[in-house]
């Protein structure tokens, strides 16, 4: 995403560099990454100091010249739970800014059924299996509501997913009307919901005139 913006270029001298709670901690020299084939996704493979179960956090720092106001990430640290095997660890961005669909992806295609498969479940990939989202209907005086409850992603600044309804599935979807949305910070559970990801629920107020109501989430991502 930052060599995109042009904020990262590597052939000025830039480099990326892991620095972290493990081994020497953080005041100890930064880990250098390489990008070998040039894709722009940077890694390295080390050894980490500690006991299976034992917390540990890091990030990513940009080193060299003309670092673009990008030297430390922006975002919290990042948490890392150690095991007894070895591990590799889903490639993010720095920050967490901009889109990651290429990166969970594995470069695929952008199109409809794999921007659903993004968006909406919390799947780790596309060969992953996310939860299906589910529906569900109340009353609270005086008006009626009904809602879609799903897992989505949350991590990317690029991707907007908004709630439709029609009463007939003929007729066309649209995001008009009363709704609103409730996520973690209103009680919806985030058990089993993974990391850039939030459990929401959109909710569409309707009256009590409307026997049935046809829900679903529409999923833009911006270029």
């Amino acid at each position: 995403v930052q060599i995109s913006k042009g904020t990262f270029i590597p052939t000025s001298g830039q480099g990326v560099e892991l620095k972290g709670s493990f081994n020497n901690g953080w005041n100890a020299a930064g880990v250098a990454m390489s990008d070998l084939d040039g894709d722009g996704i940077y890694t390295v493979t080390l050894p980490i100091q500690g006991n299976a179960s034992e917390s540990v956090v890091y990030k990513f720092r940009v080193t060299g010249s003309a670092l673009g106001g990008l030297e430390w990430e922006g975002s919290s640290n990042r948490p890392l739970v150690l095991g007894s095997l070895a591990e590799t660890l889903k490639p993010v961005t720095f920050s967490n800014e901009g889109t990651t669909f290429a990166v969970w992806s594995g470069g695929a295609s952008l199109n409809a059924e794999n921007l659903a498969k993004y968006a909406v479940g919390g799947a780790n990939g596309l060969s992953g299996q996310g939860e299906a989202p589910r529906v569900g209907s109340g009353y609270i005086v005086p008006r009626h509501y009904s809602y879609i409850e799903a897992i989505v992603r949350t991590d990317d600044s690029k991707l907007t997913i908004v709630g439709q309804a029609s009463t007939d599935l003929a007729a066309e979807f649209d995001s008009t009307g009363q709704w609103t949305t409730e996520g973690a910070s209103l009680g919806v559970s985030q058990v089993d919901v993974p990391a850039g990801c939030e459990r929401k629920r959109f909710i569409y107020w309707h009256g009590m005139a409307q026997s049935k109501m046809f829900l679903r989430l529409k999923a833009t991502l911006a270029p």
